[in-house]
């Protein structure tokens, strides 16, 4: 939505008439709501000096309808009533009101709309001015819970509010509707209907606290949590050096009105093996409005590990939270150009120079998309990457889509973008279909030879689970495949390995690839990108993976690629929560779980399985694919010093891992999967290093020329031994 056509509808909200008693003003908590003889409604200091916020009527925002203010009442010592009269409405069918209510440190709102059924509410924003406040950023609020079936606890959803500082005080405006779509004097509101007809309600909330109050104190205090508990400071990411010690803070502030005394408090850490790394059992007293900071250090850890942290206070409600804290390998990859290792998605937390630190950590090599001016000193390589738009296009004329191409071509240049991947998961079910493609592939290679771009030309991002192999036929059908220089190429999967071949869904990974590579065979081979790959990890979901999980077929998806002769993998995506709710909750909508970090950041274990083998891979090249012993499955490379690297695991529990079931519950990460194991003998002449699938080593020393080395489903890396 343009919030400047809104302006004039605004301004109208703030200056209409009025009709006032005697300047009521409730007091609450912190502050006083305060209804002016100048016609205008303010939330304001506790003195009534500074006027912190203006309150107004409700833009429509998709009719020409508005709300003006046409009466304030006050009911009580505690509310007040606003009525509305509606703009354009000559029947006077329309009716609204909203009722504001002052509960201690807390302004509640109840709005009210009665409107003919197809008046258009969806667009209605509430104007709020900062007066003597400056609009801040957003607090997404979780709140971690446990599973009820003792599966892994997950965040359930809390309030999303705004922070407006006003000097010495906080106003925590709770957004209930869209929290991108405002402005700087107004607010979406989601309004939902109450009947048949058209009467609508909505609310929201204001809360006062002092300064020194942050988001997550303040989310919890407004879901009537005595509690709040949360991290803060420790290393980037949470990321260490091996041989630094880990170290957070952790937070717990007492947001209640009463004093919690001897409340328990409980530190777990563990780590990726199980074992208990910290414990800590005590007692907390806090007086109302008391917070305590306490900084959390772990053992240091010499090579790659992971911890997994929680704070809890045992109770009715039980409160706690968790974080991971992580030492990562950062040795340099020697061989980046013959890397396969890509990210298909980022976003900028805190920014992106900080966001290319962190991926040159993890040896990251591609963007699917960015600028080269800016990613190349941290030595990587951006495509790029646009959408496949006919039905916007069909409206241009031809000149005008002969620009709009050239100026994507120009832009590709101007960011030295070696590669553009044309569309994403787009679907051809008809060769008349794909026919409209193929004429924009010609119009883009024409301009392309025309500009002497060295631009290499892509293909729309096909995915396996939405008829790739079918859209490609026919794209080639239509005369397409001599236009296209590359084919991009999406691998979706489910509750399965990597590897699993025993289905034939086509959410699976290897056989999709091999499907893929079948038709390149018959069509002329092209180099492959896989734009999307992932290990998505929606907590207690069945058809996706756990966190443990995720971290081993993150090893096996890029190894297959590799064996497979794939150019670049690009995960999707570097951090959970998705582009319109960065950083938000959501414990139902996988979407937001895709990420080698959550939400806030902190590694997961996949984020160190993804570093540990771009680093086995770093100038591999494949060899053969392997079968040691029955059920044993395997990889074999060349490293770039010509040693053998053998990637083993055995699949005697089959590849699918998990069943769709009443109840499902996933397991913690530092719980292994696999019940089965096995010996397996392999010739050795010298000492053999294996590689677990986060990178921790062993050594294990041959006797009478052999190793025995002990496999289950996990992938584990061997270099020194033969076949």
């Amino acid at each position: 939505m343009n919030i400047a056509k809104c302006l004039p509808a605004v301004l109208a909200l703030l200056t209409g008439a009025a009709v006032w008693g005697n300047s009521p003003t409730l007091r609450g908590k912190n502050f006083q709501l305060t209804a002016s003889d100048h016609r205008q409604l303010f939330l304001t200091t506790p003195d009534g000096e500074r006027q912190l916020l203006e309150f107004g009527g409700l833009p429509f925002g998709w009719s020409d309808h508005a709300a003006e203010i046409a009466s304030i009442k006050q009911l009580d010592d505690r509310t007040l009533q606003v009525d509305y009269r509606i703009t354009n409405d000559p029947g006077r069918q329309m009716t609204g009101s909203a009722v504001y209510t002052v509960d201690g440190d807390r302004l509640k709102v109840a709005y009210q709309l009665d409107v003919p059924r197809d008046t258009e509410v969806g667009g209605v924003m509430y104007v709020r001015i900062p007066r003597d406040g400056k609009l801040g950023g957003l607090v997404k609020s979780g709140f971690w819970t446990r599973h009820p079936g003792g599966g892994v606890p997950y965040e359930a959803v809390g309030p999303v509010l705004r922070r407006i500082d006003g000097g010495e005080l906080t106003v925590w405006e709770e957004i209930n509707g869209n929290a991108l779509w405002s402005g700087d004097w107004n607010q979406h509101l989601s309004f939902r209907r109450q009947d048949d007809g058209g009467h609508y309600t909505a609310s929201n909330s204001f809360l006062v606290t002092p300064k020194a109050t942050d988001g997550e104190q303040a989310a919890a205090r407004l879901a009537g949590r005595p509690l709040a508990i949360s991290f803060a400071g420790g290393q980037p990411n949470h990321l260490f050096r091996p041989g630094e010690a880990m170290t957070v803070d952790y937070r717990i502030a007492n947001v209640s009105d009463d004093e919690i005394a001897g409340r328990p408090l409980v530190i777990t850490v563990h780590d990726l093996d199980g074992g208990i790394v910290h414990s800590e059992t005590g007692a907390v007293t806090l007086a109302p409005g008391e917070t305590r900071q306490k900084m959390l250090t772990l053992p240091a850890a010499d090579e790659p590990a992971i911890y997994f942290v929680e704070v809890a206070s045992p109770g009715e409600p039980e409160i706690f939270t968790r974080t991971t804290l992580a030492s990562l390998d950062e040795t340099p990859l020697r061989h980046p150009d013959s890397s396969i290792f890509g990210m298909a998605a980022t976003f900028p937390i805190p920014d992106r120079e900080a966001v290319y630190r962190l991926l040159s950590k993890l040896g990251v090599r591609y963007l699917r998309s960015g600028d080269n001016n800016e990613c190349a000193p941290y030595g990587l390589v951006a495509f790029f990457h646009s959408h496949y738009s006919p039905e916007e296009w069909r409206q241009l004329s031809p000149a005008d889509q002969r620009q709009h191409f050239a100026d994507l071509i120009d832009q590709c240049d101007r960011q030295r973008n070696p590669v553009w991947e044309f569309g994403n998961e787009n679907s051809f079910k008809t060769v008349e279909e794909a026919a409209e493609y193929v004429a924009y592939l010609k119009l883009i290679r024409e301009l392309i030879r025309e500009k002497q771009s060295p631009l290499e030309l892509c293909s729309i991002g096909f995915a396996n689970g939405f008829d790739g192999i079918g859209s490609l036929q026919n794209v080639h059908a239509a005369g397409g495949w001599p236009l296209l220089d590359s084919i991009a190429y999406h691998l979706g999967r489910g509750n399965m390995t990597p590897d699993d071949e025993s289905l034939s869904s086509t959410w699976n990974y290897l056989p999709s690839l091999k499907e893929l590579r079948s038709l390149l065979r018959q069509y002329g081979d092209k180099p492959v990108y896989l734009t999307e790959v992932y290990a998505y990890t929606r907590p207690n979901f069945w058809w996706c993976d756990t966190m443990r999980r995720a971290a081993e077929n993150v090893v096996l998806s890029y190894a297959l690629a590799k064996a497979e002769q794939v150019k670049v993998v690009f995960f999707y995506q570097l951090m959970d929560s998705i582009w319109a709710d960065i950083g938000g909750v959501s414990e139902t909508d996988g979407e937001y779980f895709y990420g080698l970090f959550d939400r806030f950041g902190a590694p997961k274990a996949s984020a160190l399985s993804y570093a540990a083998t771009a680093r086995r891979l770093d100038g591999a090249e494949f060899v053969r694919y392997v079968e040691p012993a029955d059920e044993v499955r395997g990889i074999e490379f060349k490293t770039a010093d010509g040693a053998p690297l053998l990637l083993l695991w055995d699949r005697a529990e089959g590849g699918i891992q998990s069943e769709d079931s009443p109840g499902y519950a996933g397991l913690e990460p530092w719980e292994k999967h696999w019940r089965q194991s096995r010996k397996l003998s392999l010739p050795a002449t010298g000492a053999v290093t294996v590689y677990d699938f986060i990178g921790r080593q062993r050594q294990l020393t041959p006797a009478g020329g052999r190793i025995e080395l002990e496999l289950s489903g996990e992938p584990v890396w061997v270099a020194g031994a033969t076949l």
